[in-house]
């Protein structure tokens, strides 16, 4: 399907969309690449902002998701209905939680960053078993599956032995992507420009 070349409101409108595909493509290539670079060659400095902005978003979250439990149960009581310490205790704990990660928020950030890790290592395993089970692809399978497994026993060792390394690597690994994803948005944005 070609684009409209006349001057009529939909080649206006074809024009339009061009020019902003290009620029947020650009833009989203650019980011992509400079925050892949930043977790690449410095994997402390850009997991840790990362981590901080994600622990910060969160404990704003359960510190304001805790005080309205909190004022909730307070309405429970007073109406005389029954359940109501449950919800305070629950708004009590979500507020403690929330405080907790902003005084700890590069500890928080590491346990999130390796429970992350674990979920991982349980969805390989889990993975590779449904796929020893699944026989559409034949011996490929199979074969998928107990690489599945292997590479989730694999994550799962280093975990227990070097959970830090572990974390940087999952860096590395994002800041390749980063730079992969970015680069195709850039060349996308070229592309989208000369249609």
């Amino acid at each position: 399907m070609s684009l409209p070349t006349s001057n009529t409101p939909l080649a206006d409108l074809a024009d339009d969309l061009r020019k902003t595909g290009f620029t947020w493509l650009l833009v989203k290539g650019i980011l992509g690449v400079i925050l892949g670079l930043i977790l690449f060659l410095a994997p402390g400095i850009g997991g840790t902002a990362i981590a901080i902005v994600v622990v910060y978003s969160l404990a704003f979250w359960l510190i304001l998701d805790g005080f309205a439990t909190s004022s909730l149960a307070w309405r429970q009581k007073r109406e005389g209905l029954k359940g109501w310490g449950w919800a305070l205790t629950s708004g009590i704990v979500s507020i403690i939680a929330g405080l907790l990660a902003v005084i700890f928020p590069v500890s928080t950030g590491a346990f999130m960053g390796v429970l992350f890790l674990w979920f991982m290592v349980i969805g390989l395993i889990g993975r590779g078993i449904a796929a020893l089970g699944d026989r559409s692809l034949g011996g490929w399978s199979i074969a998928l599956g107990i690489l599945d497994i292997i590479i989730g026993i694999w994550f799962a060792v280093a975990l227990f032995t070097g959970p830090a390394g572990m974390i940087i690597a999952a860096l590395w690994v994002a800041g390749i992507y980063g730079v992969v994803f970015g680069i195709a948005s850039i060349v996308l944005a070229f592309k989208v420009r000369k249609a």
